[in-house]
């Protein structure tokens, strides 16, 4: 996270926040999706890649959507988003080894991927669905080469 969180910066100052949260759910999801469906060694090792990237991307660029979107309550909606994926976190950490057990079976470990890939994919719907749009572009901020 720390060695692309400067990249990720300029990234969103690029495409905008919005897009670039987005951009980071897809990697994401997909990321953890096809872990469960292609599990070579490389596989997995390269869709871990993708899937990290997503979240460097998202988690360095809800902060700056944070600043912008909450300017007068920017600490308590910094908390909420902190406390959001420490919670997130913890469950999915402590869950994942009963609810396999429980309901895929002790072998049916590429199957968590996928179990946990869905909620991504449905929060992926409902932040297209709810995030602001971006601010249209305002021909007065380009340089003189962009117009």
């Amino acid at each position: 996270m720390g060695a692309t969180a400067w990249s990720s910066g300029l990234l969103v100052e690029k495409i905008g926040g919005r897009r670039a949260v987005t951009w980071g759910l897809l990697l994401l999801g997909l990321g953890t999706i096809m872990r469960g469906l292609w599990t070579t060694v490389f596989s997995l090792y390269l869709f871990t890649v993708l899937l990290s990237l997503g979240i460097a991307l998202t988690q360095t660029t809800v902060p700056v959507l944070i600043r912008r979107w909450f300017p007068s309550h920017i600490g308590l909606v910094t908390a909420l988003f902190t406390d959001g994926l420490i919670i997130g976190e913890t469950i999915g950490a402590g869950a994942t080894v009963p609810l396999m057990m429980r309901f895929l079976g002790n072998d049916a470990w590429p199957a968590t991927f996928i179990f946990w890939g869905i909620p991504l994919v449905v929060l992926l719907a409902i932040w297209l669905w709810l995030a602001p749009p971006a601010p249209p572009m305002m021909l007065a901020s380009l340089s003189p080469e962009e117009t």
